[in-house]
């Protein structure tokens, strides 16, 4: 039991961290769901057999070491002004994923339909607008079959803040997927340093000014 400093797990996770050192190692989103337990990461696991999502993950198994629901919960951390207002030079993911999780732990029902509305709208734009290779990148070859984070982060969040702001979201052709994913600036956003803050606005900038013609930074 973690006594001090109050409503703060954080040292709790840092034990689980350094005893996670024989057998099978536990995934940092294993180490959550066991120090995390409440509401919101119920809600992690009832979002994570969603059926559109499943799809835009690319399998419809669920991921034993819990990575895929670790991608949900960037996705509600990514769209934060902590993040996204941010001055800071870049960011412990860990730390803001666990932070967010500690925050949200025990969330009221209210909170959790927000929560569960703003993923489900977005990974249904997503689905409607760009398709199933949505979180994929585009090589000489075509289409990787492998789940890309950074684009994942990207593309949702654009989505998000685009949708929120009232703005039509269309059906992007293949042609503009690939414009996207080719665009130097954005390969090298998505490959570099993605945790980076400037990496992390210009990604999600790159998405709304080619896929939709919105610059997300203008109020």
């Amino acid at each position: 039991e973690q006594k001090k400093p109050e409503n703060d797990d954080t040292s709790l996770y840092q034990i689980f961290e350094r005893i996670n050192t024989s057998g099978r190692s536990l995934t940092p989103q294993e180490i959550r769901n066991c120090v995390y337990q409440g509401t919101f990461n119920s809600l992690l696991f009832e979002l994570n057999k969603n059926e559109i999502w499943r799809n835009l993950f690319g399998t419809v198994d669920l991921d034993s070491r819990m990575r895929d629901i670790e991608y949900i919960l960037r996705f509600f951390v990514m769209k934060t002004d902590d993040i996204l207002t941010s001055s800071a030079n870049k960011i412990s993911l860990k730390k803001s994923l666990n932070t967010f999780m500690g925050n949200h732990k025990n969330d009221a029902t209210k909170v959790l339909e927000e929560f569960r509305d703003e993923f489900l709208h977005t990974i249904q734009l997503v689905n409607r607008s760009i398709g199933k290779n949505a979180f994929k990148n585009f090589t000489q070859n075509g289409f990787s079959k492998k789940f890309h984070p950074a684009i994942f982060d990207a593309i949702m969040v654009s989505l998000f803040l685009i949708d929120k702001r009232g703005y039509d979201v269309c059906t992007i052709s293949e042609k503009k997927h690939q414009e996207l994913l080719t665009n130097e600036q954005f390969k090298c956003a998505v490959s570099k340093q993605t945790t980076n803050i400037k990496n992390i606005k210009k990604r999600i900038q790159l998405t709304g000014e080619i896929l939709f013609g919105v610059d997300i930074n203008e109020e």
